[in-house]
């Protein structure tokens, strides 16, 4: 909530179910049964689910202010050069007929914009002008397959998996994790805005399922790895993939005891029993202490042990996969 506020996108009130925000330049709220008949989708009422929606919503609302403030400055221009030429460095020139103009035009829906931006915010003004808004909104839902991020993630997932990538499930929750934090957009959106929020997610999750550092890291790590997948495909730039006071450092543990190879063909050789057993479990499958304490009979077949790793579940509920270890 912080974050966002910070960033003038605004906060959430859970118990009206209602988006708010309000800066210096811009003062907007949208409920979620306002934003369902904007999108005329299905808007989950969560702070997480909807906040794609209310930005999109955002961004619209910022270009008609964009617009609005710059032709208010075209009518200070035609006030302040009525009787003589704008300078060269300016922004305004004369036109064949005299009058005052910009010297670039801001874009083909100026006029739409315009219209917008001055009625905009009377709930009784003219509905032409509130349905081009919603119209504009809903167009920017659906992008277009080709530059669609969920499409790009559904095809590397699938490109990966064909390899015989390892682990490739951690890769589709790395990239689920940034997929929430886009929401439906097209790749070339993407921003550094976006990036912000997907750290945030992944500080969120790491509290929630009680993650540590590493794997807080790799699931950053795998998201870059699709981003730059993306640069190399799509000639886009991604700065912040390479901006170093984004990256999730892990340094070492201190209470952590590393042991030489020496100490441990010293332990294997000497251990009896269940310590034996829990050596070779730990050197052979890399499991925790954990795993080991769930272990039983009807997890081995004999020449493989098969069942969830302790850490892939909450509450004894599995949210991983089931792994398979040749003994």
């Amino acid at each position: 909530m912080d974050d966002m506020a910070r960033h003038g996108n605004g906060t959430y009130d859970h118990d009206k179910r209602q988006w708010k925000v309000r800066t210096q330049g811009l003062k907007a709220s949208a409920t979620i049964k306002q934003l369902v008949e904007m999108f005329r989708v299905e808007v989950p009422a969560s702070e997480r689910e909807s906040r794609p929606f209310w930005l999109r919503y955002l961004g619209e609302l910022r270009k008609l202010n964009t617009v609005s403030q710059a032709e208010a400055e075209l009518a200070e221009a035609k006030i302040k050069y009525k009787d003589n030429d704008p300078p060269e460095y300016s922004n305004f020139e004369r036109d064949g007929t005299g009058n005052i103009r910009r010297k670039q035009r801001l874009g083909i829906d100026t006029i739409n914009l315009i219209n917008a931006a001055a009625q905009i915010s009377d709930p009784n003004g003219p509905p032409e002008v509130r349905d081009w808004l919603i119209g504009n909104l809903r167009a920017g839902t659906e992008p277009p397959k080709n530059e669609s991020l969920r499409h790009e993630i559904d095809q590397y997932i699938d490109g990966y998996r064909r390899k015989g990538g390892k682990q490739w499930h951690e890769v589709r929750r790395s990239l689920d994790l940034l997929y929430e934090a886009t929401g439906n957009i097209g790749f070339r959106s993407l921003d550094v805005t976006h990036y912000r929020q997907f750290l945030a997610i992944l500080d969120r999750e790491q509290n929630s399922e009680q993650w540590t550092s590493r794997t807080k890291q790799n699931r950053q790590r795998c998201a870059h790895t699709f981003l730059r997948y993306l640069e190399a495909d799509h000639n886009v730039i991604f700065g912040f993939v390479r901006n170093s006071k984004y990256r999730i450092e892990v340094g070492p543990s201190p209470t952590q005891t590393k042991y030489t190879l020496e100490q441990v063909k010293t332990a294997v050789q000497h251990a009896k029993g269940i310590a034996r057993t829990a050596l070779l479990l730990g050197l052979n499958c890399g499991w925790y202490a954990s795993d080991i304490k769930e272990l039983k009979a009807a997890h081995l077949d004999g020449t493989y042990i098969v069942k969830a790793r302790a850490k892939n579940k909450r509450n004894g509920v599995q949210k991983g996969f089931v792994g398979k270890w040749r003994l």
